[in-house]
């Protein structure tokens, strides 16, 4: 074997071992316990990657459970827990009330933990003869495993990635080395440089030495894309598997964050790529071509309407058949109700009577009898009272702009003959925002001084209180969440929504017997059969996404 084969396999094996995260992946390591108490609780399970007691490295879920006395399944899964050598259980209680934590097992039952008597105990201790019974001191308590772990996250070999930069790799490795040889040879360069040649063909590798794992960007704000292979676990292939692999590869490659951030030294505030800097410490959102909707210069077609209103119409007449309501809710912009606040060069000259919205609801409003709620006007009404209504330095509104829009979609519910008592805040009580979703986004700028802002929260009565039917066990608006009451004889209602509805949450979950919450703007059939009310509510600046939609069974 010639020099030059053992100097590209050399490379192809170093190669090999920067990609591995493209070839080597770990799956997530599935947590499973049965628990048996009484009230609400916070379950966070972590799994140390030290072997020591600090848990400072640690990798966790977290499970929210309102007991009842029955024995109920708690089960999630960790991601990015590789070699985990420490276990423990941090428990959030609403009250002191004994509770039961047995049949812990990692890895879908491959590993199984003793008793928890057996665990070390943090605010509680054990009763009624060991087992998993606990009776805790404090409302905030944990169960600690004492032994180093013996398991370890399943991995994934994606042969076909594997062969393919194994391929490339050596292809291209020996194609370098004959190139440096011919080119000391031939052109009689110095050894100099044939090292500079190597270090900026190395430079070239570096943005794959290492792959992000995360699933969102904390600093856009956003999902990254996520890794879809070429044949799938069904055996399909997947024809768009280049344009998916250069998402991905965009979202994840090394030194990404800190190229943005770079290049953000030389750009002016208001060419920031998601926000723009308005007046008075005001942060506006570029996404969703917001500013465009902003000057109403995005306006929809009219086959793009009659899509849309088919979309809608086909819900109303199906919820019609079904002695259902259905209503569809719209968020106003925040850049509509408090434009102002745009820096001067960005100036409204077309008004919002004629705007994107306006156009959709006078087109829903001639051609259908759709009950539309798109609360403008009382937002603008409750403005003049001087509170703020949105975040300065967020795309939302806040508790006391949900609270207006939730009273607008109760009185026209109430209009309709609907029989239910709106929610009446007991105070409104001041507060400061902080850090918010705009902040984020700024690239290579300090914080906007928005934090310090103070608003209202529009604080809800003890009485209202709401106890959590079934959840997720992650972010409790990040997924289909269902809420019941006990003494409420109001009707069942079914919400599909986007995070607008944040805020509306306490008062909507308190008017109706039962809420089941959506984060999605398709309306499936088989979601709302038990429901009396069906809402389907978006954002003003995303109303383009409707032109594709269909109702699903």
């Amino acid at each position: 074997m010639r020099r030059r084969d053992i100097i590209s396999a050399i490379l192809t094996i170093i190669l090999l071992v920067l990609t591995s995260k493209f070839w080597l992946i770990f799956k997530p390591l599935p947590v499973t316990f049965f628990v048996k108490g009484n009230g609400d609780y916070t379950f966070t399970v972590q799994l140390n990657k030290k072997d020591n007691e600090d848990f400072k490295k640690v990798k966790q879920c977290v499970i929210k459970k309102h007991l009842n006395g029955n024995i109920q399944k708690c089960e999630c899964q960790i991601d990015r827990a590789r070699f985990p050598k420490r276990f423990r259980i941090v428990v959030k209680s609403s009250n002191l009330s004994p509770i039961e934590i047995k049949d812990i097992t990692l890895k879908n039952g491959k590993f199984k933990f003793p008793s928890v008597s057996e665990f070390k105990l943090a605010s509680c201790a054990t009763y009624g003869g060991g087992g998993g019974s606990l009776t805790p001191s404090d409302k905030t308590f944990s169960v600690s495993y004492g032994k180093t772990l013996s398991v370890r996250s399943s991995i994934k070999f994606e042969a076909l990635i594997f062969i393919i930069i194994a391929i490339l790799g050596y292809l291209l490795s020996y194609k370098v080395t004959s190139y440096l040889a011919d080119f000391k040879v031939l052109k009689n360069y110095s050894r100099i440089d044939i090292i500079f040649l190597v270090i900026c063909t190395l430079i070239l590798f570096l943005p794959m030495s290492h792959i992000s794992d995360a699933k969102k960007s904390d600093t856009e704000n956003r999902n990254l894309a996520s890794w879809k292979p070429f044949i799938n676990k069904k055996g399909e292939i997947n024809y768009n598997f280049g344009k998916d692999c250069d998402k991905w590869f965009s979202d994840r490659f090394n030194f990404r964050d800190f190229l943005l951030r770079f290049n953000a030294k030389f750009v002016l505030d208001k060419n920031q790529p998601d926000v723009v800097i308005g007046k008075d410490d005001w942060l506006f959102y570029k996404g969703e071509n917001g500013v465009r909707n902003f000057l109403n210069l995005d306006l929809f077609t009219d086959s793009e309407l009659q899509h849309i209103a088919n979309y809608l119409v086909s819900i109303d007449e199906y919820c019609k058949q079904r002695n259902k309501r259905f209503y569809f809710f719209i968020g106003p912009d925040k850049n509509k109700i408090y434009g102002e606040y745009y820096p001067d060069y960005i100036k409204q000259t077309i008004p919002n009577s004629r705007s994107r919205v306006m156009q959709l609801i006078n087109y829903l409003h001639e051609n259908t009898d759709i009950n539309v709620i798109y609360p403008f006007n009382e937002l603008y009404e409750a403005k003049k009272k001087g509170e703020l209504l949105y975040w300065k330095n967020d795309t939302h509104w806040n508790s006391l702009g949900g609270y207006v829009g939730y009273r607008a979609l109760m009185e026209a519910l109430l209009a309709d003959g609907v029989a239910i008592k709106p929610v009446v805040p007991e105070k409104f009580v001041k507060y400061k925002a902080g850090i918010k979703e705009l902040d984020n986004m700024l690239i290579g700028l300090s914080k906007s001084a928005a934090a310090n802002t103070e608003y209202v929260d529009a604080y809800i009565p003890k009485d209202y209180e709401f106890s959590i039917k079934d959840t997720t066990p992650d972010d409790l608006l990040s997924h289909n969440d269902m809420f019941s009451h006990k003494n409420i004889s109001t009707p069942k209602l079914v919400m599909f929504r986007d995070s607008f509805t944040r805020a509306m949450l306490p008062f909507i979950s308190n008017t109706f017997s039962d809420v089941s919450y959506y984060w999605s703007y398709d309306v499936q059939k088989s979601y709302i059969e038990d429901a009396d009310i069906v809402i389907l509510q978006v954002v003003e600046r995303i109303l383009y996404d409707f032109e594709r939609r269909k109702f699903k069974d």
